[in-house]
C-alpha cells in the first residue's frame, strides 16, 4: 500500500518496539506486516489499531499556542500527571518495600512539591515525618500512591475519597483473576466515587513524567525527557523498556503504566498526551482493550495531530487467557 501525506488507520500484527521509539519526528513511519483496516472489527473481535501520521506536514514546538489556550491548562488529569502535592500511603508489612521506593524515587527526582508519607507504624520513612493516616494530612492532597497489601486497598479508597483527595495511584499487584472478590468491592467504590476522584490501576507501575522531574513509580530508573509518551498494561515490560531506553538514549515525555484499568482506560490517557505539549507521539503496549469505543474515539481525534502506535498481544488463546488475569472484563462505553 502506497502512503501519502493523507492520515491512515492500519491494523498491524508485530511490531518491534525499538524501531518505532528510534523512529524521529522528521521521517514518515515505516512499518511492516500491515494491511488496510477496512473496518474497526476483524473476524468479530476488535484487533490492534495503529493510527500512523506523516511527520513531515507537522513541526511541533514545546511552546507552540494551539496547546495553551483552553485544552492543556483546563485538562481534568493535570493534577494527576502535574501534581503539587503527593502523599505515599504504606504499612510494615511486605509491601513496605514498595513504598519507600517510591518515596526516594521521589525525593531522587527533584519533584518539587510538597511529599507526605502515610504509615500508622513508622514515625518516618527516610528522615520525612509521616502521618497515621490520609485524613491526618494538613494540606489537600493531589495524588496519593497506594503501596498497600489487597485486602486493605478498598478502605484506602474509601478515606482517601472522603479526604477528597483528588487521584490515586495503586501500585499493589496480585489480585488474582478477573472475578476477585476484592477487585468487585474496588468497583463498586469507583461507581459511588465522585467524578473528582481518578484511579490508575491496580498492578501499576505508577507514572514518570521527566520533563517536570516526577517519578511516582517502583521503577528503578528515572529516562531522560523526550517527546513519546509510552503507555504500558505490564509491570516487566514496562521496566524492560526504561532501562533499554536508557542504554539507547531515548526520553519520554510521559511513561504511564496504566495496570487493571478499574478507572482511567486508555481513550482518557490517549486524551491527556493529545493535549500535553511536551507528547509529539504515543506508543501503547496493550494487553487487552476495555473500553473500546472511548479508546477509537480518542485515537481518531489524536491522530490528526500525533502519531499513534499501539501494539496488541493476547490474539493466541492463551495468552488472551492470561491477559484476563490482568484485566477486569471489558465493558464498552
Amino acid at each position: 500500500m502506497r502512503l501519502n501525506r493523507r492520515n491512515y488507520l492500519l491494523i498491524a500484527s508485530q511490531v518491534s518496539v525499538s524501531v518505532l521509539l528510534k523512529t524521529n519526528s522528521n521521517q514518515l513511519l515505516k512499518l511492516t506486516q500491515f494491511r488496510h483496516a477496512s473496518n474497526f472489527e476483524s473476524e468479530g473481535k476488535l484487533k490492534l489499531m495503529l493510527v500512523e501520521h506523516d511527520f513531515r506536514q507537522n513541526t511541533w514546538t514545546d511552546t507552540d499556542p494551539a496547546y495553551d489556550i483552553l485544552r492543556s491548562e483546563c485538562q481534568p488529569l493535570n493534577s494527576l500527571f502535574a501534581p503539587e502535592t503527593i502523599a505515599v500511603i504504606g504499612t510494615n508489612d511486605k509491601y513496605r518495600n514498595l513504598a519507600e521506593t517510591i518515596l526516594l524515587n521521589l525525593v531522587s527526582s527533584h519533584f518539587k512539591g510538597l511529599i507526605f508519607p502515610v504509615n500508622s507504624q513508622q514515625r518516618s520513612i527516610l528522615g520525612i515525618p509521616t502521618y497515621p493516616a490520609i485524613g491526618a494530612v494538613s494540606e489537600p492532597v493531589d495524588l496519593a500512591v497506594i503501596a498497600t497489601a489487597p485486602p486493605t486497598v478498598s478502605d484506602i479508597l474509601v478515606q482517601c475519597i472522603e479526604a477528597q483527595v483528588k487521584n490515586a495511584i495503586i501500585v499493589t499487584g496480585n489480585f488474582p483473576g478477573c472475578c476477585d472478590p476484592f477487585k468487585e468491592k474496588l468497583q463498586q467504590i469507583l461507581q459511588q466515587k465522585g467524578q473528582k476522584f481518578r484511579v490508575l490501576g491496580p498492578n501499576s507501575l505508577g507514572i514518570i513524567m521527566p520533563h517536570i522531574g516526577l517519578n511516582a513509580s517502583i521503577a528503578s530508573v528515572m529516562p531522560n525527557p523526550g517527546h513519546v509518551g509510552f503507555i504500558c498494561q505490564r509491570k516487566a515490560l514496562g521496566n524492560s523498556v526504561l532501562d533499554w531506553s536508557l542504554s539507547k538514549k531515548i526520553g519520554f515525555s510521559a511513561f504511564i503504566s496504566i495496570g487493571s484499568m478499574l478507572d482511567l482506560n486508555w481513550g482518557e490517557l490517549i486524551d491527556y498526551l493529545g493535549d500535553d505539549p511536551h507528547t509529539r507521539s504515543i506508543v501503547m503496549y496493550m494487553e487487552s482493550i476495555c473500553h473500546a469505543r472511548s479508546f477509537i474515539s480518542a485515537a481518531r481525534e489524536v491522530a490528526l495531530t500525533k502519531p499513534i502506535i499501539a501494539i496488541k498481544n493476547g490474539f493466541s488463546k492463551r495468552v488472551s487467557k492470561s491477559s484476563c488475569l490482568l484485566s477486569p472484563s471489558p465493558r464498552e462505553q
